[in-house]
């Protein structure tokens, strides 16, 4: 009896000094408290990413939720000005702060933001972390990596937005690098844009050095540069050893000497590049492995907003089953991939980061003049007039895009835009009459009769609008007609 109380009680005092330990293995970081907490709840957040890191009872295959805010590196770590991940966990952006499940997170509307203050880089990874849901920016290197160092590991970098970053060296936002010995670094790159980054050697945006292996799929990539004289890659950049796969990605605007995208772009001492139903502004790659070259169409990349819009030529264009790459259920907005988007009937992978998934549609108050089209009149004109939601601006128009169609003759062309232009809060469009006389008249009316139109078109941004209108057709001056009617 006493030795089986002796083992109750040792048990108990055993546990009781045992490391605490979160359930389900999730710790949680928030920047506004006050100060570190055990890291077991939103309420007894860390503060720091690195506190979860560096903490004793975080365990290989746990996950790091963090909340939204920016997080600055001006802290001075052991190691050095960066977030060292040198365990193997899940570091996850995205929360407000309330949520129980990671599948309630949104990193599109909870930025989760790691600023390197223009001083240090912001994360160097060593073990095979995963970095989901994360704008990583300002970060700066004097020598390779602004972003992000990878050093002989095999990380996950999932929906993060590389922008700003730069490095006196080679790879502006990521650098990829190995020692002198096995593991090599081959990291996992998907659904990441990567904006504005600079190098001042190789790899504006991405520099792989020797015995690298990236995997990069549904990326975009857009006015990253690589800054020296003789720098090649403005986007990606590798040693003549490495290989890469990159596959439905844009890159698209970036800049180098040499390479304005890839460099070098041919096979040399075992390395090669296997690039493959990409959009890339660069010669020698359209036309083969399904890659194109085409302005593809982004919203306002300027302003890095890298939705594609309905004309795109990336839509439905990728590759849904790629050898040894597995395509994500969702884009960089958590958006559901692979879908329909251009309603042809067959589900195709879009090119970039974004998978377009239609347009918002607003509803515009439209005037068709004339209001009686007499079919043997021999004015030239039709004339619409639009009027948009207050929250438009008819300056931002795209004049290519409208059109006038009828809505009861669906399968019939629609007739285009001849000429257009804003005055005040009104759009003025003017139509061919011969074209929109022609369509009536191969309907076999009987007239006089009322018909609906249709005038719809696209703002900069990619919201579409349309409206309707109804007018008369009559085979000649029907007025007094349609008066008594």
């Amino acid at each position: 009896m006493k030795r089986c109380l002796f083992i109750v009680l040792w048990s108990i005092c055993f546990l009781a000094m045992a490391p605490a330990v979160s359930e389900a293995g999730v710790w949680y970081v928030d920047g506004d408290v006050q100060y570190s907490g055990t890291g077991m709840s939103w309420s007894e957040a860390f503060k720091t990413i690195q506190d979860a890191i560096y903490n004793p009872s975080v365990a290989s295959g746990d996950e790091i939720w963090v909340a939204a805010g920016i997080y600055f590196l001006e802290k001075t770590y052991i190691h050095g000005n960066y977030i060292l991940v040198d365990r193997v966990v899940g570091i996850y952006g995205g929360f407000n702060g309330t949520e129980t499940e990671r599948d309630q997170r949104d990193w599109i509307n909870n930025v989760t933001t790691v600023d390197g203050n223009e001083k240090f880089p912001c994360f160097y990874l060593t073990k095979d972390a995963t970095i989901d849901g994360f704008t990583i920016t300002n970060g700066y290197s004097v020598d390779n990596g602004g972003g992000m160092r990878i050093l002989q590991s095999a990380p996950t970098i999932t929906n993060c937005a590389f922008n700003w970053n730069s490095a006196a060296g080679n790879g502006g936002a990521i650098f990829n690098f190995w020692s002198a010995w096995p593991p090599y670094s081959s990291p996992t790159i998907t659904n990441c844009t990567f904006y504005g980054n600079s190098a001042g050697k190789n790899g504006g945006a991405i520099a792989n050095d020797n015995n690298s292996f990236p995997t990069i799929t549904n990326c975009t990539f857009y006015g990253n540069s690589a800054d020296s004289d003789g720098g090649g890659g403005g986007a990606i950049w590798r040693q003549p050893d490495v290989s890469a796969i990159i596959t439905n990605c844009i890159l698209w605007g970036d800049t180098a000497d040499n390479g304005p995208e890839i460099y070098p772009d041919i096979d040399t001492d075992g390395g090669v590049y296997t690039v493959s139903y990409c959009d890339i502004d660069q010669d020698g790659y359209a036309g083969s492995d399904g890659n194109i070259q085409e302005d593809p169409r982004l919203a306002d990349p300027d302003n890095r907003d890298f939705h594609l819009q309905l004309d795109s030529p990336c839509i439905d264009v990728g590759i849904n089953d790629p050898p040894e790459i597995e395509i994500p259920e969702t884009d960089f907005e958590g958006d559901p991939r692979i879908i329909d988007g251009n309603d042809d009937g067959t589900e195709t992978v879009d090119i970039g980061a974004d998978e377009f998934t239609g347009v918002e549609v607003e509803t515009a108050d439209i005037r068709i003049c004339p209001k009686i089209l007499k079919l043997k009149s021999r004015r030239k004109a039709i004339l619409g007039l639009i009027r948009l939601p207050e929250a438009y601006d008819v300056r931002d128009m795209e004049e290519d895009s409208l059109e006038l169609s009828i809505p009861s003759c669906p399968d019939r062309e629609t007739i285009n835009v001849a000429c257009g232009f804003p005055w005040h809060r009104r759009y003025f469009a003017f139509f061919a009459r011969k074209d929109l006389i022609q369509q009536i008249e191969d309907m076999d009316l009987e007239l006089p009769t009322k018909l609906e139109l249709k005038l719809s078109g696209n703002l900069k941004g990619g919201t579409r609008f349309e409206g309707l209108d109804t007018i008369w057709v009559t085979p000649k001056c029907w007025r007094k007609w349609i008066k008594r009617r």
